[in-house]
């Protein structure tokens, strides 16, 4: 018989088995140019728009988040399908442009210094967990 935890784990397994197909992170926030965040400012209903460094591997990334979260196993023991939002301080990790008026865009892109990961549960009829998935991620 399985056991609670060991059943948890293999939900997070299988989240981060997944990840190859997080299309939103991987393709909104995989590495820009810097006109293509500016377009993204301009036609998305959004406070700004991100993007990792070049090169970097966001399903890595987000692999060893879900894995290092203190957070994570609370969460998916919670009753109820609230998501959970993950932060972490990473200096450098991306850069970024914002609506704010406070942004000079001809200065050039902000620099990111963390990333977040927001992650979604599903549950059956009777209120039971039987799935975690990464919802968004991105460098802030």
């Amino acid at each position: 018989m399985q056991s609670k935890l060991q059943y948890f784990y293999g939900l997070i397994e299988e989240c981060i088995d997944s990840l190859g197909s997080l299309e939103h992170a991987v393709y909104a926030h995989s590495f820009q140019d810097d006109e293509k965040l500016k377009d993204r400012c301009r036609a998305e209903k959004v406070r700004g728009a991100s993007c990792f460094n070049e090169g970097d591997d966001i399903v890595e990334i987000v692999a060893d988040i879900l894995y290092d979260s203190t957070e994570l196993l609370a969460w998916m023991k919670m009753t109820g399908d609230e998501d959970l939002r993950l932060v972490v301080e990473q200096p450098a990790c991306g850069k970024k442009f914002l609506k704010d008026f406070r942004h000079d865009w001809e200065a050039g892109a902000l620099i990111c210094d963390r990333i977040v990961v927001v992650l979604g549960k599903k549950l059956d009829q009777g209120g039971c967990l039987t799935k975690i998935f990464v919802r968004t991620a991105y460098p802030e």
